[in-house]
């Protein structure tokens, strides 16, 4: 197997969660990193930060023409993930189910820490674990 077939079998566990607790409302699956698999370094994380904070004022735009006025959740899975989003240097054990209140693309958002999408396809018998942040970061919305 390689990382990105164990990454797209986390994307579609993660889906499967969302679709799960998020019932009724709108999510998107959006990678950080897109040219690099394994052992992303910082350089790859920065120089793909543009598409990302571009897909975020994407969804802010269509969230502010459909009047919707709950704040902007984003699930970031793993640390990779925290950095893009400009939260560097947090260690995977004090990251994960933890909310961070941050500035992105101009735009406040809540982001919740949790598994990256690797973990989530190796981690057999934990998905109520990742079940369990996705609540939390329903219950921030």
């Amino acid at each position: 197997m390689t990382a990105l077939e164990g990454e797209d079998d986390g994307a579609k566990i993660l889906l499967s969660a969302v679709s799960e607790v998020f019932k009724g409302m709108t999510s998107r699956l959006v990678y950080s990193v897109k040219c690099v698999t394994d052992n992303v370094p910082r350089k790859a994380i920065t120089a793909c930060q543009g598409n990302l904070k571009n897909e975020v004022l994407r969804v802010v735009g269509a969230r502010r023409s459909a009047n919707k006025t709950r704040p902007l959740v984003i699930i970031a899975c793993g640390t990779a993930a925290l950095t893009a989003l400009g939260v560097p240097g947090v260690a995977d054990a004090k990251a994960q189910g933890r909310v961070y209140d941050i500035e992105f693309a101009g735009v406040r958002v809540k982001v919740l820490c949790t598994q990256s999408l690797r973990e989530i396809a190796a981690a057999t018998g934990k998905y109520r674990a990742l079940v369990t942040d996705l609540e939390r970061a329903r219950d921030l919305v």
